[in-house]
């Protein structure tokens, strides 16, 4: 009697498990992202009239960075595309390029501003003028909401 040689097996996840658990991640990105819950703790502005941000859109963050006695204060950038964690950004110039490759694949994408409420407002209006220069139609600014009884 002869027998065949063993079938070679192929160790291999299931594409399935795979695109669940992308899901997964991509899902709690997007939770995160929403809530407010970044790395770069960003204690966001209050505000009273609030609107809601589409999931999936783009996040440009800017965080207050740690500041030496008498230095001027420091903003870091981040970007995230929506569908991949945040990245750093040099300077508020480079949002212009990042919005533009994620303009190019999807000219309908949502942008989300998301700054710390120390980071002066001329800072947040740049980077929302580079926005509007890449072609965002959509751009929402990320607010926490302001206790009850406050003077609107």
């Amino acid at each position: 009697m002869k027998l065949r040689a063993p079938m070679p097996s192929f160790a291999e996840a299931p594409a399935a498990a795979l695109a669940s658990i992308a899901s997964l991640a991509a899902l709690f990105l997007l939770l995160a992202v929403a809530d407010g819950a970044d790395e770069a703790g960003v204690r966001l502005p209050e505000s009273v009239a609030r609107a809601e941000a589409d999931r999936g859109g783009a996040c440009i963050v800017l965080a207050s960075g740690a500041q030496a006695p008498g230095a001027p204060r420091a903003t870091r950038f981040a970007f995230s595309d929506g569908n991949s964690p945040g990245r750093p950004l040099g300077a508020v110039t480079d949002v212009y390029l990042a919005a533009l490759r994620v303009l190019d694949s999807d000219p309908e994408r949502a942008f989300a501003v998301s700054a710390d409420a120390g980071v002066p407002f001329a800072l947040v209006d740049d980077v929302i003028e580079q926005l509007r220069r890449a072609g965002a139609r959509e751009v929402t600014l990320l607010t926490r909401a302001a206790p009850a009884g406050s003077a609107p």
